[in-house]
Order: C-alpha cells, then structure tokens, then sequence
C-alpha cells in the first residue's frame, strides 16, 4: 500500500505519468518485472517459481538461492530462446510455465 500511495503522490496533478518514477518507486527487479508485464511490455518476471522452472525442479521458496542480475539475465534470455524456438514472446512462455508448474504442485 505504502509504495502505492508513493506512486499516487509522484504522479499527482501531472498530465501524464511517468513510467520511470513508478519503477524507481517500486524498485527491486521483480516488481518492476511484474509492472511491466501488467502495463504489457514485453518483459519477464523471474522470482523463485520461475527460477525452479528453468532449473527443473520442485524447490522451498527459502531453498531458492538468491537471483543475481546475472542469473536473472541468462534465466531470461533461456525463457526467450525457448519461446522464440516455439513461436511465442518470452513473458507469454513465462505465463504459461507458471500456471502449469502451480496446478501440478497444487500451488495457489
């Protein structure tokens, strides 16, 4: 809620808002991910669940080890040759791998 009323109070009174102060608000690369998939840019949002989908196993959450720019980058890009080769777009796979990957291990 807190980063939410951020935004609300960065943008006030503006004609337009700014894309990049909501994601300078929002930092961390997950949520700026996840905004980004929901304003539809092409992006991919990798936390644990995606992390153990490309890693090929069933992990803890506090298993997953931390996801470094780098590894969060090559995660992505492997999301995008894997889509590309099955003529999709990266977050598209992403979506899908994730509804699939919960509805196997009873995720909700």
């Amino acid at each position: 809620k807190k980063k939410a009323i951020m935004i609300l109070e960065a943008n006030e009174g503006k004609e337009s808002v700014d894309w990049q102060d909501i994601l300078d608000i929002l930092s961390g690369a997950k949520l700026c991910e996840f905004a980004n998939c929901i304003k539809g840019n092409p992006d991919i949002t990798i936390d644990g669940h995606a992390w153990c989908i490309w890693e090929g196993c069933r992990s803890s959450l506090k298993d997953v080890p931390r996801i470094t720019k780098k590894s969060r980058e090559q995660i992505k890009e492997d999301y995008r040759q894997v889509a590309l080769a099955n003529g999709m777009e990266g977050f598209e796979l992403q979506a899908i791998t994730w509804v699939t990957y919960r509805r196997i291990h009873g995720l909700k």
